[in-house]
């Protein structure tokens, strides 16, 4: 984009290249922090009562997950069976967090949450914005940056 932007408007080369440059860092932070979340971890598992949109994530950092719904599937209601494999797996496995979507109401996450004595945590999907974080000007990198805790939580 940088180079496209510099061809298009030269005048402003320098700062496109700056700009570029400094959200490359950014997202090289983000990467090298995600990665000590993922080299510190205790388990290799997400636990999410929700859609599972992170199959990239969970394939960098060697992760697993069980989920309510596949992937990012349209279904709204799981079954009791999947509930309930979501519940043997997270007291079985002494899994602390179960996990939503911002784009979820977290009810799901919260319901095994309380049967489990797991925490229900919120995690930023990236696939969408909310009308307010875009008025604050959040980008990719402050949403990513707030899932540190939410990660730590789940994996440590």
């Amino acid at each position: 984009m940088c180079d496209t932007l510099s061809a298009l408007d030269p005048t402003y080369v320098a700062q496109y290249l700056g700009n570029a440059n400094l959200y490359l860092a950014q997202i090289g932070q983000v990467d090298y922090h995600l990665h000590e979340i993922a080299n510190a971890r205790v388990r290799d598992r997400l636990v999410f009562a929700d859609r599972m949109p992170w199959q990239y994530f969970l394939d960098e950092f060697g992760l697993r997950a069980s989920a309510a719904f596949p992937g990012c599937s349209g279904e709204i209601t799981p079954s009791a069976a999947t509930m309930a494999r979501l519940h043997d797996r997270l007291v079985k496995e002494h899994i602390p967090v179960v996990l939503y979507l911002e784009t979820s109401d977290g009810q799901l996450a919260r319901t095994l949450a309380a049967e489990t004595g797991a925490q229900a945590l919120q995690l930023q999907s990236l696939h969408t914005i909310s009308p307010a974080d875009f008025a604050a000007g959040e980008t990719w990198v402050s949403l990513m940056t707030r899932n540190y805790p939410v990660l730590e939580a789940a994996l440590w």
